[in-house]
């Protein structure tokens, strides 16, 4: 028993180190040269921010400090202690999921602790960095929450409720963001009328050829905005998945309706219990 245990940990180390190395190469082709030292990182977290890892086995990223070190952030990787602008990005996105996680297990102050250490002096990162690694992360978890049933009318009704109304804004911006990386003809139409009832255009855009609007990195770049993205993040770590009503952008076929054929009434209905589930309070 004791050696098949060590064999499968072998081999689960080896995974992890092929996996670590293939999103390395392939967050420095998505997240581009930052430009800013390769100092500051310290293998735990970002220098001074205290936030060094899920605390609790949350959905960020960790490792037993007992594993022999595969990371890319602990200064003995391939890097030597001067990360990639791939490790950088993870890295920042690390932090992020490790401060959203603290505060979706009660440590409401997080946020607020993260962004403004995170803008601070003592980690001289470009907020224009800052805001395309959010807004690639929060995207991300857009797309995660469409598999598991959600729609973009109910999670920002539910992020207003949750949080505050400039977290419903930020999230709108977010939702038309990721929208524009599908073909229209693989969106539902009910898709897109929900995405037109927020307003703006969701359309893909042939001309920019960066993925992430730079508007919208720019206002995740700022203390305000990391603050409300990581609490965005927190919220996305305790929705439930739901009954999946709607094909999924990018799956759906013209001049097909695929997914469960409901009618208007019983959409009303789900969004009524949504909104119940919300505001029932449970015993801790």
């Amino acid at each position: 028993m004791g050696k098949r245990n060590r064999e499968r940990r072998a081999t689960k180390q080896r995974q992890r180190r092929s996996t670590a190395q293939r999103r390395r190469e392939h967050d420095q082709k998505r997240y581009g040269e930052p430009g800013f030292p390769g100092a500051g990182f310290d293998g735990a977290g970002f220098a001074g921010t205290g936030f060094a890892g899920p605390a609790n086995g949350g959905r960020g990223p960790t490792r037993s400090p007992s594993e022999p070190s595969s990371s890319p952030y602990d200064g003995t990787g391939p890097s030597q202690g001067r990360p990639n602008p791939g490790e950088w990005a993870e890295a920042i996105e690390i932090t992020l999921r490790t401060a959203a996680n603290a505060v979706a297990t009660g440590a409401k102050h997080a946020a607020a602790d993260c962004a403004a250490e995170l803008t601070g002096p003592g980690v001289p990162i470009p907020a224009t960095q800052l805001g395309r690694v959010a807004a690639i992360c929060l995207s991300g978890l857009v797309s995660q929450t469409w598999q598991t049933g959600w729609q973009p009318r109910d999670l920002v009704a539910v992020a207003g409720r949750r949080l505050e109304q400039e977290h419903a804004v930020l999230l709108i911006d977010v939702i038309r963001d990721e929208a524009r990386a599908y073909r229209p003809s693989t969106v539902d139409p009910r898709w897109r009328a929900q995405l037109g009832a927020l307003g703006g255009d969701a359309e893909p855009s042939r001309q920019r050829p960066d993925p992430v609007d730079a508007d919208l990195a720019g206002r995740l770049g700022t203390q305000a905005g990391l603050r409300c993205a990581i609490e965005i993040i927190a919220m996305f770590y305790v929705l439930p998945a739901i009954r999946l009503l709607l094909p999924v952008p990018g799956t759906a076929h013209a001049g097909e309706r695929d997914g469960v054929d409901v009618d208007e009434r019983a959409l009303a209905r789900v969004r009524a219990l949504l909104a119940k589930a919300e505001s029932t309070e449970f015993p801790e």
